[in-house]
C-alpha cells in the first residue's frame, strides 16, 4: 500500500508491511479543513499524521479483530524535521507502552540497524479506540525510514540467511561415517509448501557422531524437492525439535531463534559441541511464511490461529503444522530409546571402559538431574501411588515449592553456569543417582550463558554423551512397533494409506511414510516419555502482555512427571537472569482455555498440549 500526503511517501510495499491508510493531521490556526491534533498540546511536530494497521485478512471474508502489528516506511521527508505518528486503530497494548514498549526505526542506507524510538510514546483510549502516538526527527536528507512495532524478521530476511549458512556449511552431502566426529552437520530441505507457495524449510544440525550412510524417508505429501536429498540418520541420538513463528506478528521468536542457531552452530564452543554430540537438533524457522510476508499479527491468509490446528492438522489447509506433526511422530517413533536389561552395561559404561579408573569413580560423584523414575521416591516431600490423579485442591505445581523441595535438600549439588546443572543426593545405604536428558540443555541457546564454561566434554561431569537416561540405550532402527500403511505398487503409484493396511515393522527402512492420520494412538502413546525420539519439543512465542523470559507447559497429573517438567525451566532460570520462573505457567487451565481471538478454539489444539497428547512427551 502506498499514500502521499504532505509531500511525503508512506508505504508497506515490501515483505512483511501493512498499513491501511494515512490521513494528514492540521495544526489548530490551520483554516484547511481536516483532522486537527489529539494527545498533547505540548508537542508541536512538523507534520503530523494518524494512520491505521490492517487487520489480518483485511478486505477478505476472513477478516479479524488482530490489529497490532504495523510496518511502513516514510520517503521524502525533509532534514531536520519533527514528525509526529498517531497509529490509531491498535488493540488495546497498554500494559506494553506503560512497561517501556516503544516502536522501532531504521534509516536506510545510513542506521540500517533497527533501533528503539528515543521518545517514550503515549498512549489513549477515546470512545473504545485505542491509539498510540510518537514522533521521530527525520535526521538525513534522501533517507527513507521505517518503522514498526517491534523488530522484524521477515520471510525474505530468512530465506538470505539460510542460503549464507549454505554456502558456508554446505548441504551435509559430503558428510559420512568417516568425517571427524565433532565435525558440524548441517542439512536444509524443503519441508514444504505453504498455501501461497513459500518455503517451509526444516534445517538439521549435529555432530558427525552416530552418522550413518541411510537417509530418513520422504513422508507423506512432505519433502517435494526430489533434486535435495534427505537428512542422514543418526544412531544413539534423539532429537531436540524447535519451531517458531506460528504467529507471525510475534517476531521476538525469530530472534531467540537465531541465537539459539548462532550458539549451537559454534565450532569451537564447548557447549555447542556437547549438544551436537548428543541431539540431533530439527528447527523450523517460519511455520506460518504466509501470515509473516502478509504483514499479519496472529493468523494465516484464512483467518486460522495455526497454533489451534495441532490436533488434526489438515495437509492443504495447515500444511506447516501437517508437517511438523508428521517429523515430531516420525522421530517420537523412529529414534526411540529402549530399555536395556539390567544386567547389561549402560551405553556410557562400555564407553568408557577403556578411560582410566579415576574417571569412573569421578563419573560417579557427577551432579545429575532427576527424572521420573525416582526423583518422587528421593525428594518428594509425600508419597503418592504411580496412577493416582491429583485433584484441583491439591495440586501443589501453581508455585515452585516443589522444585525448591528438591533444591534444598541436605546434600545437594547445584552447579550453575556449568557443564551438567543438577541435584546428587546420597542417601543412607546407597547412591541415589539418577539422569535425565535435561541435564546439558540446562543453559544452553538462551541468553545469560557464561561463554567461558568448562568444557561439556572435559572428562568426570559429562553426562552420559548418548544423552539418554541411565537404563536405556538407542534403537536404531525399529522392530517392534506396527502401523497401519499400504505398500508402495510396484509401478510406483501409491495406495490410499488409510484403506490398505498391512503391518509393517517399522525397522523396515524402505517403507512407505505415514501420515499423521493413520498413526495408531496406542502404538504412539506405548513409547514412554523416556523411550521417546523426541527429548525435546519447543515452539517459540512472543506474548504481548508480559514481560520476560519464561514457558507454558502442561500441567501433568503425575508428580514424577510433573517434578521433571517443572525442573527444565528452574535450570534455566539458576542460569539466566533472564528467564522468568515465575511467570511460567504449567496450569490445567491453560491447557483448555477458549479464545474470542479464535472463535472459541481451545488451547488443546496448540501444538503444546497437542503434541503432549499425542506422544505422551514430558518437554514440550
Amino acid at each position: 500500500m502506498e499514500f502521499r500526503s504532505g509531500g511525503l511517501l508512506f508505504t508497506s510495499k515490501f515483505d512483511s508491511g501493512n498499513l491501511a491508510r494515512v490521513e494528514r493531521v492540521l495544526a489548530d490556526d490551520d483554516d484547511e479543513p481536516g483532522t486537527h491534533r489529539i494527545g498533547d498540546p505540548g508537542i508541536n511536530p512538523d507534520y503530523e499524521f494518524n494512520v491505521w494497521t490492517n487487520p489480518d485478512c483485511s478486505g477478505t471474508e476472513f477478516e479479524n479483530g488482530n490489529r497490532t502489528w504495523f510496518h511502513f516506511a516514510i520517503k521524502g521527508c525533509p532534514m531536520n524535521k519533527l514528525v509526529k505518528i498517531n497509529v490509531i486503530n491498535l488493540n488495546k497494548q497498554g500494559k506494553l507502552y506503560n512497561q517501556g514498549m516503544s516502536p522501532v526505526v531504521k534509516v536506510m542506507p545510513q542506521k540500517p540497524k533497527w533501533e528503539r524510538i528515543r521518545d517514550k510514546p503515549t498512549t489513549e483510549t477515546v470512545d473504545g479506540q485505542f491509539t498510540m502516538s510518537f514522533t521521530y526527527r527525520f535526521e538525513y536528507r534522501f533517507s527513507c525510514v521505517y518503522f514498526a512495532f517491534c523488530y522484524p524478521f521477515s520471510y525474505a530476511e530468512y530465506q538470505t540467511k539460510l542460503e549464507e549458512l549454505d554456502s558456508k556449511l554446505g548441504a551435509g552431502g559430503d558428510m559420512s561415517a568417516n568425517s571427524s566426529p565433532n565435525s558440524i552437520y548441517y542439512h536444509r530441505e524443503l519441508l514444504c509448501y505453504s498455501r501461497d507457495h513459500l518455503r517451509v524449510d526444516l534445517v538439521t544440525i549435529s555432530s558427525c557422531h552416530g552418522l550413518t550412510k541411510e537417509e530418513e524417508p520422504r513422508l507423506d505429501r512432505l519433502f517435494p524437492d526430489l533434486d535435495t536429498p534427505r537428512a542422514k540418520k543418526f544412531r544413539g541420538k534423539r532429537v531436540f525439535f524447535l519451531s517458531s513463528r506460528v504467529h507471525p506478528g510475534e517476531t521476538p521468536a525469530s530472534f531467540v531463534f537465531n541465537g539459539f542457531l548462532e550458539l549451537i552452530l559454534r565450532p569451537k564452543d564447548p557447549r555447542a559441541i556437547q549438544l551436537r554430540k548428543q541431539y540431533v537438533f530439527k528447527l523450523v524457522p517460519l511455520l506460518n511464511p504466509d501470515g509473516v510476508q502478509r504483514g499479519h499479527y496472529r493468523t494465516d491468509q484464512r483467518g486460522v490461529n495455526l497454533n489451534r490446528m495441532y490436533l488434526n492438522p489438515d495437509p492443504e489447509l495447515h500444511p506447516s503444522i501437517y508437517a511438523a506433526k508428521s517429523v515430531i511422530l516420525y522421530h517420537h517413533i523412529h529414534s526411540r530409546v529402549r530399555p536395556q536389561p539390567k544386567d547389561a552395561p549402560h551405553t556410557s559404561d562400555r564407553q568408557n571402559q577403556q578411560r582410566p579408573k579415576t574417571s569412573h569413580s569421578q563419573r560417579q560423584s557427577a551432579a545429575r538431574v532427576p527424572t521420573r523414575q525416582s526423583v518422587q521416591s528421593a525428594y518428594s516431600t509425600r508419597t503418592i501411588p504411580q496412577n493416582q490423579m491429583i485433584s484441583d485442591e491439591e495440586d501443589p505445581f501453581g508455585s515452585d515449592d516443589i522444585v525448591e523441595t528438591v533444591l534444598k535438600k541436605p546434600n545437594a549439588i547445584v552447579m550453575v553456569h556449568d557443564s551438567v546443572t543438577a541435584v546428587n543426593q546420597t542417601k543412607e545405604g546407597g547412591d541415589s543417582r539418577v539422569d535425565t536428558d535435561t541435564a546439558a540443555g540446562g543453559d544452553s541457546g538462551l541468553p545469560g550463558g557464561d561463554a567461558n564454561s568448562r568444557s561439556l566434554a572435559n572428562g568426570p561431569n559429562v553426562h552420559s554423551l548418548s544423552g539418554l537416561p541411565d537404563g536405556y540405550e538407542a534403537s536404531h532402527p525399529l522392530s517392534t512397533l506396527t502401523r497401519d500403511a499400504s505398500i508402495e505398487d510396484s509401478d510406483g503409484e501409491d495406495g490410499d494409506l488409510c484403506q490398505k493396511t498391512s503391518q509393517l515393522s517399522l525397522a523396515d527402512s524402505t517403507a512407505p511414510s505415514t501420515p499423521v492420520s493413520c498413526y495408531k494412538q496406542e502404538d504412539l502413546l506405548a513409547v514412554s516419555p523416556q523411550e521417546s525420539g523426541i527429548a525435546f519439543y519447543v515452539d517459540l512465542h512472543g506474548h504481548a502482555s508480559k514481560r520476560g523470559c519464561f514457558i507454558y507447559g502442561n500441567h501433568l497429573p503425575m508428580v514424577e512427571d510433573h517434578i521433571e517438567n517443572l525442573l527444565y525451566p528452574k535450570l534455566i532460570s539458576m542460569n539466566s537472569a533472564y528467564f522468568d520462573f515465575d511467570g511460567c505457567n504449567f496450569s490445567e487451565k491453560n491447557m483448555y482455555t477458549k479464545d474470542k481471538r479464535d472463535a472459541g478454539i481451545s488451547k488443546e489444539g496448540s501444538g503444546r498440549v497437542a503434541i503432549h497428547k499425542a506422544t505422551g512427551i514430558i518437554h514440550r
